[in-house]
């Protein structure tokens, strides 16, 4: 009976890491590029105004699953926000991947 569990252990642990996640799922579908060419539009016509990036999930660098500020700059991939820190009023700026933000909000 313990050969057989420590076989099975193993083979759990295995399982369980090499099962894929939903990002990678979205990715291999291929569903962002539509939604990223969409939200690129979005945002290059708010360049330079106030608005709130909302993502899929708790972003570390962010530190929140909302970022308010100032758009600064677009690319294919990155987006700028000119944000002001809220406990020393500083202004950060802070980058954020496309593939991440879920919506836009003004």
């Amino acid at each position: 009976m313990e050969v057989m569990a420590w076989a099975l252990f193993p083979m759990m642990v295995y399982l369980i890491a090499a099962m894929p996640s939903k990002k990678y799922l979205r990715r291999l579908v291929g569903g962002e590029e539509r939604h990223t060419s969409s939200l690129i539009a979005l945002l290059k016509g708010r360049l330079g105004q106030p608005c709130t990036l909302v993502f899929d999930e708790f972003v570390a660098g962010i530190g929140a699953v909302r970022l308010s500020g100032t758009l600064v700059d677009v690319d294919d991939v990155w987006a700028c926000m000119e944000c002001a820190d809220e406990k020393t009023g500083d202004v950060q700026l802070k980058v954020v991947r496309l593939s991440l933000v879920r919506s836009l909000e003004e």
